[in-house]
């Protein structure tokens, strides 16, 4: 003889909680309701359960009538499983198997994939740097000057003030560890980037927006800053660092180099990084300094192409981010060397001028 139990039951048609009585049998429930003089009949394998808490059980059952039934006597959930070991609903249902659980697992699965492509956007320039940093620079050299053989037209090269401007930098101590090459191309163009492999090329274009041999200075200091860093070269790795990843893993260095290259025609129109160009900066203003040069001369040919008529196909500062950013963090470094006194190099002076002064010749390309 099973055990009965006292409970309050209600449906579609019974909508407030009302008083119950429970009796267990082999195969299902019967609920008998005295104040309506009615019954319901629960079969084991139909019911679910809601939830349970300290003191009590509430059931549902999978019919039309939207039956619930709250019992207050957890010793029903043993005496169920006594007369009907299958009915599942005495035993608590696993957390991914409730509502709840599965909007945690959908949660969790939506948070992995969101913290796999954060991880992966973090962490793929510095594994890209990384790459970069372990290349050799005889390597680097190499695409460079593939690059060089494949983006400039020998006819383009003004060989005169390639000249000039390899003398007035030669004036100078050697910026970095690797040798630096400078050619001038002769372009309307006012522009000036880097190579991978200290490949530094000049629109002579940008001559005549500079009224100063410190002006010049700034400007092959900057792209110094960025041959020394090895920026061209991690932002053209940037470009394919999936595949540069993936063939560094596999040790296919053929094949990073060819990846590398058939992204190299879009270099002149990437942008560099905020932290990249400051680098450059910085490294342009200790250089100048270190060669007696005036910084302010680096402050004075960006604000003059920052105001210049930008139809008239200006480059340098285009694709670069936040001028007015630049140009701030160049006067806070000068003030805080105020005590530098710089004196006019008139060998500086005068090759300056005469690259001034060179009759560039006619040329409509565009860059």
């Amino acid at each position: 003889m099973y055990r009965q139990f006292t409970g309050y039951y209600s449906d579609i048609l019974i909508p407030y909680p009302t008083l119950a009585t429970v009796t267990l049998q082999s195969d299902r429930l019967l609920i008998e309701l005295p104040s309506r003089n009615d019954k319901r009949e629960w079969f084991y394998g139909l019911i679910g359960r809601k939830h349970q808490r300290k003191k009590e059980v509430a059931m549902t059952y999978k019919d039309p009538m939207k039956g619930q039934l709250v019992i207050s006597d957890l010793a029903f959930l043993l005496e169920v499983q006594r007369a009907a070991p299958y009915a599942t609903f005495t035993h608590p249902a696993a957390w991914y198997q409730t509502k709840n659980g599965l909007y945690g697992m959908f949660a969790v699965k939506i948070g992995s994939i969101v913290l796999a492509i954060l991880l992966f956007l973090l962490a793929v320039p510095w594994l890209v740097d990384i790459t970069v940093d372990h290349m050799s620079h005889s390597t680097e050299s190499s695409i460079g000057k593939k690059i060089k053989s494949t983006f400039v037209n020998p006819l383009e090269i003004d060989t005169s003030q390639t000249k000039l401007v390899n003398e007035f930098f030669n004036q100078f101590s050697k910026p970095g560890k690797d040798s630096v090459h400078i050619t001038v191309i002769s372009s309307q163009v006012k522009n000036a980037f880097t190579l991978p492999g200290g490949e530094i090329l000049i629109y002579n274009g940008i001559f005549s927006s500079m009224n100063s041999y410190p002006e010049l200075g700034g400007v092959l200091g900057h792209e110094c800053g960025h041959a020394e860093n090895r920026d061209p070269m991690k932002m053209l790795a940037r470009e394919s660092a999936t595949s540069v990843l993936l063939l560094t893993l596999v040790g296919n260095m053929n094949g990073v180099i060819n990846q590398i290259l058939d992204n190299a025609s879009y270099l002149s129109n990437l942008s560099y990084s905020r932290q990249f160009e400051s680098n450059a900066d910085h490294f342009s203003y200790e250089w100048m300094k270190k060669n007696g040069v005036n910084p302010q001369g680096m402050v004075d040919l960006l604000n003059s192409l920052d105001t210049a008529d930008h139809s008239m196909n200006v480059e340098f500062i285009s694709d670069h981010p936040s001028t007015e950013k630049r140009v701030k963090d160049l006067q806070s470094w000068i003030r805080k060397d105020s005590a530098v006194h710089y004196q006019e190099n008139a060998k500086l002076d005068s090759i300056w001028a005469r690259i001034k002064n060179y009759p560039a010749r006619e040329d409509s390309t565009n860059h």
